[in-house]
């Protein structure tokens, strides 16, 4: 197509101007542009034929509504739009409704379009069913998927039941690679191949008062698509410290707490571990034994000394100790020279 537009020399094309805002309160809100000047190709062919100005006017009024488990979502809309290329403006009134069936795995989505001042001129309306389906291959399958639910088991009955609480947010090791609960408490392995998993578990720290129940690491066998749940238990725990104090005084040495490791071993060899904040505070879950608590004593210097780097805990009769380490600067040889 040939164009008609070869030069323009007019002040009012030079520039274009856009002013944008939005208010929203709850589900109710308002959308609305004003543009001064052409944004388009059309806008210089209409200033061309009829020597008319390019202005937009669009104004959006909207209200929201949803609900907790967004399995349902409706939005309707009015919109006027003027344009001075066009001789009508246009409000037009538009209504998207969508639904979800979690348990069917489908959704269907409705939407509705309709010119309110000249209801005839194409009104349209759109209806969308999905729906997952499971089809089994009839060929040999060498990529497969695993979901793991991680659940707090109040009861202890290895069952998630109405009431008891999804574990989200909690970062377990799959083969050495950190994966993250989402707030359902599920972690997704997705078109893996047939190999062993190893889920560790021990790398869970932000989970105060709960452990696995059935040991800390554990071995998923993914040779089908399957879906596995893990319940915890309420577990014992060892929480406490770790200060730095001048020998032979009571003030306080200003020394970084943050990032101590903090080690627990239990009878089998088995170690847990947990890092101090930065008041020097530390906690580890644990499942009912003896233990050995421990801090390195090799990672503040030759100017200090740990009281005593290694405490027992039994945690067979008691559900919660409390301990503290000792780190304690030395005191300071001063030698007088005298004459």
């Amino acid at each position: 197509m040939k164009s008609k537009v070869k030069e323009i020399d007019d002040n009012r094309l030079r520039d274009s101007y856009s002013a944008f805002y939005q208010l929203k309160y709850k589900a109710f809100g308002i959308n609305a542009n004003y543009t001064l000047g052409p944004n388009f190709y059309y806008d210089y062919i209409s200033f061309v034929s009829a020597n008319v100005e390019p202005t937009t006017h669009n104004v959006s009024v909207f209200f929201e509504l949803k609900n907790k488990k967004h399995t349902f979502f409706d939005r309707i809309n009015l919109t006027n739009n003027s344009n001075s290329v066009f001789s009508k403006p246009a409000t037009v009134l538009r209504n998207e409704i969508y639904f979800e069936f979690p348990k069917a795995n489908a959704s269907v989505n409705i939407f509705a379009n309709v010119n309110v001042l000249e209801p005839k001129l194409a009104p349209s309306l759109n209806v969308s069913l999905k729906k997952t389906i499971n089809v089994p291959l009839i060929f040999k399958q060498k990529y497969y998927s695993a979901s793991v639910f991680l659940f707090k088991d109040a009861n202890n009955n290895d069952l998630f039941d109405k009431g008891e609480e999804p574990i989200h947010d909690a970062t377990l090791n799959v083969n050495g690679q950190p994966l993250k609960t989402n707030k359902k408490g599920m972690i997704y392995l997705k078109n893996m191949e047939r190999d062993d998993y190893v889920l560790d578990y021990r790398k869970i720290q932000n989970l105060k008062g709960w452990v696995v129940k059935e040991g800390s690491v554990d071995t998923l066998v993914l040779d089908r698509n399957i879906s596995i749940g893990v319940p915890f238990k309420q577990s014992r725990m060892v929480a406490g410290k770790v200060s730095f104090e001048i020998e032979n005084s009571n003030r306080e040495v200003k020394e970084s707490l943050t990032g101590i490791m903090v080690v627990a071993v239990n009878r089998k060899g088995e170690m847990f571990r947990s890092t101090t904040n930065e008041r020097g505070e530390f906690y580890i879950n644990l499942s009912e034994d003896i233990y050995n608590i421990q801090i390195p004593t090799n990672i503040f210097g030759e100017g200090f000394r740990v009281d005593r780097s290694i405490l027992t805990v039994d945690l067979t009769n008691e559900k919660y100790s409390e301990i503290e380490f000792k780190v304690i600067q030395k005191k300071r040889a001063i030698n007088i020279k005298k004459e």
